[in-house]
């Protein structure tokens, strides 16, 4: 290294301090020559426009007037292309500078027409929808296709109609990239490549691809099923092999339709499809014309059907005739090649279809439709085979061909084979063929275990658990699980509730239960099931003898597969011979369990409990508590009318609140920020790992329900956990800095006093809780991103509404009002997510009770039936105890003011005073007893705890531990005031019939410390007026004072300023 002599720096550092400046001279060259460049080519091809209209003007040989008309054709060329038309597509420029520009331009001219016409970018709200952001990336597309737009024109018109969550969040990625010193987007291509990247999930192909590969037609229509296949494959690029997409195609379509479409060759994919539908078309009109009555048929017959004509009804033919009609040369003395010939007509033996004696021939397909080959006549002509109203069911099969001989129905052999048989047929459930018995001795609807979980049925807790004994030979099964099947049987579809069991006689067994709800009547003759749907008669017909014989092996192999599976899952969980014993160990207790089990009880029986209550004899029951507590959990003593009604209405108090979103009803939970505000972005909080596996937990929870989902939101706050008071933890957003930058909104709260006012001559109450009351509402559709908050693992964004939001209260609140609004007032009060219903006898409670609940099912609002309390005469409501005498101080409030140890700081003595203060109503010269703590309370005295304060602290906990029963205001009788006056402050007592209903207290604290007697004695008069006025007002009320002076009050002829006021005041009163 080199040094200078005179400084001792090095020459190296000298000349790289001196290459900066080279650098940036360069940077600034390339620049302005960029600029410059695109200049010029904006001025080229300004020219080039100018040749092209003198060129134009040319060829089309215009005179001069028409020349006279070109600067109002500029004119209006610049009134509509202004707006889009100020810069040029600089890419498109420079590709269209080639030699020939002239005549290039003259080739342009159609598509130069378009850029005149005005068009509406469409707008981009910013959802998380793959879906809506490719339709307008689309739509994008087509509009700068109809004009040469520059790239950066591109951009800034794309985000001009940008909205909601889209404008903020591309105004936090410019300025993030401008902050991070990346360049600006200023191309089309590099926005969408942004723009996919934050709007279409990883996933998304993913997700399509698995759709693709899935999808079947189903209850589509052909038309519908190719369209939705084609968006599928246009939105997952997927390029493959024309005779690939027709297999795909072929594949998902329903076997009616795939039977027939396969037959043919095709050379293009929408044949194809036109014959898929023409085919489907076809089958449609089959079914409504077509009539046939077979083991495996479906028939449709109009009630309006005209009666045949003598020359179109069928003769029965003699059985000699089958003879008359073989052609002649073919003799009973064929050769034996000759009789192993098959007929595909009828199935027949010794001779071909041509020859075939059986003239009418129909072929039953396995959705219950009848093709009819037919020489003698068309399809249409053909008459009904049975004069009966109704439509026949049967398994699906593959196509089924029935030989008929001048359409004579031969059952004879059908219905000897069903003497023994007991009723087996098949449904589709999920597309999938399953096995179907109906038991009449069956007291329950059952699902097999198997069919269940190949299917991925979702399962229910079972609301009555039981014991099974007879299904198999595995002994006892606990039966508590519950699942809701769709089945489908021709075209009879229909739902069903069952229990999931390990059976193995069939998928689904349908019992007592689906036979009371459907009316059905059973044949015996014919083992047939029938009942009227929709106003139709239905018919379900069995299978034969050989069909269940195929559907029982097929059954016991996927028994015999399901066994296997479990034998393997077992041994390799099996870990050497120490496990085995021990395997052994615990089979060896099971079986001594289980033989305990079997030995004698004590328990009585239903017979012996008839014999002792009609001996009338006393008795002594043995109860256990569990059983007690397991009714339901309702209360033994309830009204048979309030259990029943509750029963009824079971869904609305489930034991857990039902995954998914709640419905949509009108009232979301909305955030509005304040403009200009900057959005937050909290890091998480730190937390051990136990509390992080419990956060976790909990996120997968609400994840599981669908409560809240993965988030890109530039908004984030923390969450911290808050224990309850059962010991589990409440996971709390902290929603401070969104609250901070919230508008707030102002819907009103009830006041607790008013709602106890209306309770007045009540005799009934029950009370109704809602369960997680804030997550029973939705977040307004766009306002999600609001809501995001930030766990160690990700951030997650809510899609219902949280605790903590500042204007939550409003919201659940005015949802509250909207759905109860028509019996507030008359017979409900409710507060947040407590519902106090109120009658005066248990029949209006019932008619009360039931509107309420007929509210909630519809709203889908659900309870906890274990806060709930139904039919009571006294009742804690919001910290009161209400009842038809009136209310009372909660008792465990009381308790916990009792046990309350003398406060050793001043935070202590705020928390009593507040808690104390809560029922201030129930003790006389509150503030007066409470003048001591008040003055520890005040700011900047600091604890001071003597020998007044205690005393004045347990003074207050006798008062309120000894509180009266307050009396509730009753507005068709008179309203009595007793006030009084002291030296520290007033009070004041209202009350009717001498019962009081509040009482009112104030310290006297200022100027008014100095008010003579006959001031003080006033004033707390005006006070009492002042607070209760609502009560007193407009009709008459007596008024108590120990003061007579306050007799001649409105006599006084000289009043100062002050007692002239409150004597207007009075006066008003």
């Amino acid at each position: 290294m080199t040094y200078d002599s005179g400084s001792g720096k090095s020459i190296a550092e000298d000349e790289t301090k001196l290459a900066d400046p080279k650098l940036f001279m360069e940077a600034m060259m390339s620049e302005m020559r960029r600029v410059m460049k695109i200049e010029m080519e904006q001025v080229h091809e300004r020219i080039d426009q100018m040749e092209n209209r003198r060129e134009e003007q040319k060829q089309n040989g215009r005179n001069l007037r028409r020349r006279e008309r070109v600067p109002a054709r500029e004119e209006e060329e610049e009134r509509y292309g202004s707006g889009f038309d100020e810069e040029e597509d600089r890419d498109s420029i420079v590709n269209n500078r080639r030699p020939g520009g002239r005549f290039g331009g003259a080739r342009n001219r159609e598509d130069n027409n378009l850029s005149g016409i005005k068009m509406k970018i469409p707008s981009f709200q910013g959802r998380s929808d793959p879906e809506a952001y490719l339709e307008w990336e689309k739509k994008m597309e087509f509009v700068f296709d109809c004009h040469n737009y520059s790239e950066t024109k591109k951009v800034k018109l794309a985000v001009i109609e940008f909205s909601e969550y889209a404008v903020t969040w591309w105004d936090q990625l410019v300025i993030n990239r401008r902050r991070n010193r990346e360049r600006p987007i200023d191309t089309w291509e590099e926005m969408k490549v942004v723009m996919r990247k934050r709007f279409i999930p990883s996933y998304y192909y993913r997700e399509l691809y698995k759709k693709l590969q899935g999808l079947r037609q189903g209850s589509r229509s052909v038309e519908d099923y190719y369209k939705e296949m084609e968006i599928a494959m246009i939105r997952a690029n997927v390029e493959e092999d024309r005779e690939a997409t027709m297999a795909r195609f072929l594949l998902g379509l329903n076997r009616e339709i795939h039977d027939k479409v396969e037959m043919q060759h095709y050379v293009e994919l929408e044949d194809m499809v036109h014959m898929a539908i023409k085919v489907e078309q076809q089958l449609k009109r089959g079914s409504g014309t077509r009539a046939g009555h077979n083991s495996s048929s479906t028939s449709w017959k109009s009630s309006h059907a005209k009666p045949l004509d003598k020359s179109q009804t069928p003769k029965p033919e003699p059985k000699s005739v089958t003879t008359s009609h073989v052609p002649q040369g073919k003799t009973e003395a064929s050769t034996s090649r000759n009789r192993d010939i098959k007929c595909f007509r009828c199935q027949g033996r010794g001779h071909i279809a041509s020859q075939c004696p059986n003239k009418q021939v129909m072929v039953l397909q396995a959705n219950g439709e009848i093709v009819t080959d037919c020489e003698d006549s068309d399809t249409d002509d053909m008459p009904p085979l049975e004069d009966v109203f109704e439509e026949e069911y049967l398994a699906p099969d593959a196509l089924t061909l029935v030989a008929r001989r001048a359409l004579s129905l031969q059952a004879k052999g059908v219905d000897e084979i069903q003497r023994e048989n007991i009723f087996h047929t098949r449904c589709y459930v999920k597309d999938k063929v399953c096995s179907v018995i109906i038991d009449g001795g069956s007291c329950t609807n059952v699902a097999s275990t198997i069919m269940v979980e190949k299917l991925g049925l979702p399962m229910a807790k079972h609301p009555r658990p039981y014991k099974l004994q007879w299904l198999n030979d595995s002994g006892e099964i606990r039966v508590n699980k519950q699942v809701l099947v769709a089945f489908r049987i021709g075209k009879y579809e229909d739902e069903v509730m069952c229990d999931v069991v390990p059976m193995q006689a069939g998928h689904l067994l349908l019992g007592r239960p689906w036979q009371f709800d459907r009316q059905v009547k059973h044949d015996g003759f014919t083992n047939k099931y029938s009942f009227v749907l929709n106003q139709r008669l239905i018919t379900l017909v069995p299978l034969t003898p050989q069909q269940v014989y195929e559907d029982q092996v097929r059954l016991q192999k996927e028994s015999d597969q399901k066994k296997e599976s479990e034998q393997k899952k077992k041994s390799e969980n099996q870990r050497g011979a120490e496990k085995n014993e021990r395997e052994k160990e615990n089979q060896s207790l099971a079986l001594e369990r289980k033989s305990e089990r079997t030995q004698k009880n004590f328990y009585a029986k239903v017979s012996e409990i008839k014999r002792a209550m009609f001996s009338n004899q006393p008795m002594i029951v043995l109860l256990y508590k569990e059983a007690l507590l397991n009714t339901n959990e309702l209360d033994l003593a309830l009204p048979s009318s309030i259990v029943s009604l509750l029963q009824e209405y079971e869904d609305v108090f489930p034991e857990e609140t039902p995954h998914g979103l709640p419905p949509i009803r009108g009232i979301e939970h909305q955030i509005d920020f304040v403009p200009g505000a900057t959005i937050p972005n909290r890091p998480a909080y730190r937390s051990n790992p136990e509390e992080t596996k419990e956060l976790q937990r909990q996120v997968s929870e609400l994840l599981e329900k669908g409560h809240v989902r993965e988030s890109m939101s530039p908004c984030a706050v923390p969450v911290l956990l808050v224990p309850k008071k059962d010991g589990t933890w409440r996971m709390c957003v902290d929603c401070r800095a969104i609250n901070n930058i919230t508008v707030k909104y102002r819907h009103p709260i009830p006041r607790l006093d008013d709602m106890l006012d209306e309770l007045h001559g009540s005799c009934i109450f029950s009370k109704i809780d809602l369960k997680s009351g804030y997550h029973q509402i939705r977040i307004k559709e766009g306002d999600e991103w609001k809501t995001a908050f930030k766990t160690k693992y990700g951030l997650y964004e809510w899609l219902v509404m949280p605790f903590g939001l500042t204007n939550a209260p409003s919201t659940f609140m005015r949802l509250m009002n909207h759905v109860l609004r028509t019996f507030i007032g008359r017979f409900v009060v409710v507060y947040f997510d407590d519902i106090l219903i109120y009658s005066k006898n248990l029949d209006d409670h019932v008619v009360h009770v039931k509107s309420v609940l007929d509210v909630l099912r519809k709203e889908r609002l659900f309870a906890n039936l274990k806060k709930c309390t139904f039919y009571t005469d006294k009742l804690v409501f919001l910290g009161f105890v209400v009842s038809a005498q009136g209310i009372q101080v909660d008792e465990e409030k009381v308790r916990a003011i009792q046990d309350w140890p003398s406060p050793t700081s001043v935070g202590n003595v705020r928390s009593f005073h507040g808690l104390a203060s809560f029922y201030r109503r129930f003790v006389k010269d509150f503030s007066s007893l409470a003048a001591p703590l008040t003055e520890v309370i005040k700011k900047n005295v600091g604890f001071r705890w003597g020998e007044e304060q205690e005393k004045a602290f347990q003074l207050i906990k006798e008062k309120l531990t000894n509180a009266p029963l307050l009396s509730l205001p009753n507005f068709s009788k008179t309203f009595e005031i007793e006030c009084d006056a002291s030296g520290v402050g007033i009070g004041a007592v209202l009350m009717q019939e001498g019962r009081p209903i509040a009482y009112f207290s104030e310290k006297l604290s200022g100027a008014a410390l100095n008010y003579p007697t006959y001031d003080k004695e006033l004033y707390a008069l005006v006070r009492a007026l002042e607070t209760w006025q609502h009560y007193l007002w407009p009709k008459e009320f007596v008024i108590h004072t120990d003061h007579e002076s306050l007799k001649h009050l409105k006599g006084q002829h000289k009043l100062n300023k002050r007692h002239a006021r409150w004597v207007c005041l009075t006066l008003h009163t």
